[in-house]
C-alpha cells in the first residue's frame, strides 16, 4: 500500500461556509428544471423511438436517430445528477462499508488516467454506516474527477483514503445548513490533489450546478457531492491553498 502523504494537515480542515439563501435559491431551481425539463426530454425520446421503428434498418436516417438517442441519454445522466443535488433522488439506504465501495470506483478511475497520472489509496478499517450505495459511488467518481481535473495534465497525483474523526456540534451545524447534522463519530471519504488549488475568487461558487473551469466536464461533479452529503446527513469539510492543491472529505455519520 503507497504511503499516504498529507498536503494539509487535519487541523487545516474546515467545514465548508455555506451561504443558506444561496443554496436554497440554487436547489428550488434545480428542480424545477428537472421537473420541465425531464418532460420535454421523454417527449424526444419517446417520438425517436417511434421513428426507429418506422425506418428501414438500412435507412440514412439510421445514424442521425442514434445521435438523438444518445443524446437523450447523456442528458438523463444530467438530471439525475440535478435530482441528486436537489434532493429528489429516491435514496435506498442500507448498510454500506465504505471501503467495499473503492474497488469498482477506483478501477473504472484508473482506467480513464492518462500518461504518468497516479492515484494512491489508503484506507482503514471502519464500521459500516447506513447510506444508498449508489449514490455513494456517484459521490466517490465525483470527487476523484474533481481532483484529477485539477493536476497538471498527464502528470498529476490524486490521494484517496477513508478514516474516522471526531466533529464537535458547531462545527458539524456549519457543515450542513439544514441542521441534520450533529457532532460525533465520522467515517470519512477524503482526496487530495496536488494541483493549483482553487482560486479564493471562485470558492464560493464550487459547489454551484454547471460551474466550471473545465471544458472537458459539466460542472456537476461538486454539486452531486453536495446532494449526496446532504441527502446523508453528512458533512464536507475542504482545504486549498494556491500552489499546493485541494483537500475534500465527505463525513458520514457512524451508526
Amino acid at each position: 500500500m503507497p504511503e499516504y502523504n498529507s498536503i494539509t494537515g487535519d487541523e487545516l480542515l474546515q467545514p465548508y461556509a455555506w451561504n443558506v439563501e444561496k443554496l436554497e435559491g440554487l436547489t428550488v431551481m434545480a428542480r424545477h428544471m428537472v421537473h420541465d425539463m425531464n418532460n420535454f426530454i421523454t417527449v424526444i425520446g419517446g417520438n425517436n423511438n417511434l421513428a426507429v421503428q418506422r425506418i428501414e434498418p438500412d435507412s440514412q436516417a439510421s445514424g442521425n436517430l442514434e445521435n438523438i438517442r444518445q443524446t437523450v441519454a447523456a442528458t438523463e445522466v444530467l438530471f439525475k445528477k440535478l435530482q441528486i443535488f436537489s434532493g429528489r433522488a429516491r435514496c435506498n439506504e442500507e448498510l454500506v462499508d465504505i471501503n467495499d465501495l473503492l474497488e469498482p470506483g477506483v478501477n473504472a478511475f484508473k482506467n480513464s488516467l492518462p500518461g504518468k497520472a497516479r492515484l494512491s489509496v489508503n484506507s482503514t478499517p471502519l464500521p459500516k454506516i447506513r447510506g444508498d450505495r449508489q449514490q455513494l459511488v456517484m459521490l466517490l467518481d465525483a470527487l476523484l474527477s474533481n481532483a484529477w481535473d485539477a493536476t497538471p495534465e498527464g502528470s498529476g497525483e490524486v490521494q484517496l483514503a477513508t478514516g474516522s474523526f471526531t466533529l464537535d456540534d458547531n462545527s458539524a451545524a456549519l457543515a450542513c445548513p439544514e441542521g441534520n447534522a450533529r457532532g460525533g463519530e465520522y467515517c470519512f471519504i477524503e482526496v487530495r490533489d496536488r494541483g493549483e488549488g482553487i482560486n479564493p475568487g471562485i470558492v464560493s461558487k464550487i459547489f454551484d450546478p454547471f460551474f466550471t473551469t473545465k471544458l472537458r466536464r459539466p460542472g456537476m461533479g461538486l454539486p452531486v457531492v453536495l446532494g449526496v452529503t446532504r441527502r446523508h446527513n453528512g458533512i464536507i469539510l475542504m482545504h486549498t491553498e494556491q500552489g499546493r492543491g485541494s483537500v475534500f472529505r465527505v463525513g458520514l455519520r457512524k451508526i
